[in-house]
């Protein structure tokens, strides 16, 4: 898998994406996420959520929709590692535990502030590579090569202060994927930009499939990514819902997330669906 283009090829992406089909048999064997029987509270606060369970196969994007509340981002931080499950597990790429999870997985918070950390984009990009261990006799070429294939090119020695937000965003996004992970966790991150920020970032994450790592796109803009998102996985206090848009987006509004301004519903469609799975708990805030 890599996300950063060869210098001989015009695609920012291996040749060899992971088909969006291939799923397995065996959760153990599965390549790409799967949740199981997902529980978390924290300590001495209210469940967040229970007995969640979804998968996603590699190359395909899931849409996380809630209210605030709900558990979008304490879901991210558990798919990131960062927090342990109460119960149940998730498994990436076959593997599972916390310690996996952090080296498979790369989080990009809705404030990139605190991610950054260079005085310069080279200098963020540099620590990066240098981070996941990249080789130096071709990390100035790679560091090149992502820099002009995310629209970084041009700044790569202005001051990170100077930049604008989607800027900001776009390097985040560069120096998260240097690590090549193989779950690409995205906590709101059309938050702060202007539309025409909004769709130079949405055609960069729309690209990230195309390696063959698992999507996860946390919004408060379902409209945005409606065309782009392969499931959804809506939130609320005490149910969740797992499925594709044409099952999915309809119910927004019942989960308190903005609906879109039309939804691929087929009524004809929806055998062996069933309501919301209730858990009959409370939410904890993000």
């Amino acid at each position: 898998m890599s996300f950063i283009k060869n210098m001989d090829d015009n695609s920012a992406f291996s040749s060899s994406a992971v088909s969006s089909s291939a799923v397995s048999s065996s959760a153990s064997e599965f390549a790409g996420l799967s949740v199981q029987n997902l529980s978390f509270a924290y300590p001495g606060r209210e469940t967040v959520f229970e007995a969640l369970g979804f998968e996603v196969a590699p190359g395909r994007i899931l849409g996380l929709a809630g209210a605030n509340g709900s558990g979008k981002s304490t879901l991210l931080d558990l798919l990131a590692g960062i927090l342990t499950p109460t119960g149940g597990g998730i498994r990436l790429a076959g593997q599972e535990g916390t310690k996996s999870l952090r080296s498979l997985s790369a989080l990009l918070p809705q404030n990139v502030d605190h991610w950054l950390l260079g005085e310069t984009p080279r200098e963020d990009l540099e620590l990066a590579f240098g981070f996941y261990g990249s080789d130096k006799s071709v990390q100035g070429d790679r560091l090149t090569a992502g820099a002009e294939y995310w629209g970084l090119g041009e700044i790569l020695d202005d001051p990170v202060d100077a930049l604008s937000i989607g800027q900001k965003k776009r390097l985040a996004l560069a120096s998260a994927l240097a690590g090549e992970p193989t779950l690409v966790l995205l906590d709101e991150p059309f938050a702060g930009l202007d539309w025409p920020a909004c769709q130079a970032l949405l055609k960069d994450l729309t690209r990230l499939p195309q390696s063959g790592a698992v999507v996860v796109i946390a919004t408060h803009e379902p409209e945005l990514v409606k065309k782009h998102v392969d499931d959804w996985l809506l939130l609320k206090p005490g149910a969740h819902l797992f499925g594709p848009p044409a099952r999915t987006l309809s119910r927004l509004a019942e989960f308190g997330a903005r609906p879109v301004q039309s939804s691929p519903h087929n009524a004809a469609d929806d055998s062996g669906w069933d309501e919301p799975v209730e858990t009959d708990r409370l939410n904890w805030d993000d």
